[in-house]
């Protein structure tokens, strides 16, 4: 039986001079979103907190106050309680106003519910009653980073290392900053200057590899990566840069090594099972690429991206019932996915479920249309005439 088209994205496109390129842009993306600014914590909704304090005692002594409601706030953040934390510490601000640490306490506790402008506010607070804290500043730095507000971050950063030029983490954030705007050369030199103040530490290396991978420049990474590796070996992040590097150089097996390794490092890090998959895909071993893909919906039943592959390696081999299935529960959870409209209605085709698969079809051009996706409108228009 003649196998039947389906749609393959552009991972699946042979490139002559190196199959691994087409790998390289997405992969690179998830070494940038394990280096974000910052993660936005989900937090449960608490509720109201009333902090019980004792009519006896009177306003006017504010510190047999103020000290309760600190040792709640920082048992809160111990606990990771911050919806609590933020209430303690806004109270304990009516109390004492002019205390710059209760305010960047606060800014912190505001950072970690990802609430950044909030958090921004506290730490502007703190700085206009100490502006020679350099903590202050970083903490202002991160929360406007995390707004994407790239150029008054980086402000703040500096002004945190002219306070406190051994400021580690003041250094890579600035880098992480410039790096976001683009400006490689500049973060290149921040990175530079954290290799002398910790000519040990892993992470400037790991930085500057991966400003050299961004610039295609896989040659002049891998080195920095393997100086990064030497400090750091149980680093699953270098272990990442360090494949993309050598699949652009078009070293696949060792590429796809160091991604085991760091699938080894990061058992639970469905992204990596993810790319350790595509990379199996490309390099023709689709038995490999199924288990990794599989691992990576396991640790997360909803990698929709990773269900779609599976997908598509099913219909490679013809097994359309069990691609079907896929389909039928990627739309469950995606109902407006074109792609697996398209794709469900090839399976049910090879079936012969004719009228299914143009109902299947008309969902899919809808979405194409909704997309303004001219190409894949007129693939999907073509099978229609095909089928009626």
């Amino acid at each position: 039986m003649r196998a039947l088209p389906f749609h393959r994205d552009s991972t699946l496109t042979v490139y002559r001079s190196n199959p691994f390129l087409p790998l390289l842009p997405a992969l690179t993306l998830t070494v940038a979103s394990l280096t974000a600014i910052a993660t936005l914590p989900t937090v449960a909704q608490a509720q109201p907190i009333r902090v019980e304090i004792d009519p006896s005692i009177k306003p006017q002594n504010p510190e047999l106050l103020l000290g309760p409601l600190l040792d709640r706030a920082r048992d809160a953040i111990k606990a990771r309680k911050f919806d609590d934390a933020v209430r303690y510490y806004q109270e304990a601000a009516e109390y004492s106003p002019d205390d710059e640490r209760i305010y960047a306490a606060l800014g912190f506790a505001q950072s970690q519910r990802g609430e950044f402008q909030a958090a921004a506010d506290a730490f502007r607070r703190a700085i206009a009653i100490d502006n020679q804290n350099a903590d202050f500043y970083s903490g202002l730095a991160f929360a406007l980073g995390s707004l994407e507000d790239y150029d008054r971050a980086a402000q703040a950063y500096r002004r945190a290392i002219s306070q406190d030029s051994k400021k580690y983490d003041a250094y890579m954030g600035l880098g992480t900053i410039l790096q976001r705007q683009k400006r490689y050369n500049d973060a290149a030199l921040v990175y530079g200057e954290l290799k002398k103040l910790q000519p040990r530490d892993w992470r400037p290396y790991e930085a500057l590899g991966a400003i050299f991978i961004q610039q295609r420049k896989y040659s002049q990474a891998l080195p920095l990566l393997e100086q990064a590796e030497g400090f750091a070996p149980g680093n699953g992040k270098i272990q990442l840069s360090k494949a993309i590097a050598l699949l652009g150089l078009d070293r696949a097996e060792e590429g796809a090594a160091a991604l085991e390794q760091a699938s080894r490092i990061e058992r639970n890090n469905a992204l990596i099972f993810f790319k350790l998959g595509e990379v199996y895909r490309t390099m023709g071993r689709e038995e490999q690429a199924f288990t990794a893909f599989r691992k990576a919906v396991r640790l997360q039943p909803d990698f929709l991206e990773a269900q779609s592959a599976i997908g598509k390696l099913l219909m490679a081999e013809r097994d359309y019932v069990r691609a079907l299935i896929v389909y039928r529960q990627i739309l469950e959870k995606a109902p407006e996915d074109a792609d697996a409209y398209f794709n469900m209605a090839i399976a049910l085709r090879a079936r012969d479920r004719n009228k299914e698969a143009v109902d299947a079809l008309k969902r899919a051009r809808r979405l194409f249309k909704q997309q303004k996706n001219r190409e894949r409108l007129e693939e999907t228009e073509k099978l229609l005439k095909e089928l009626r």
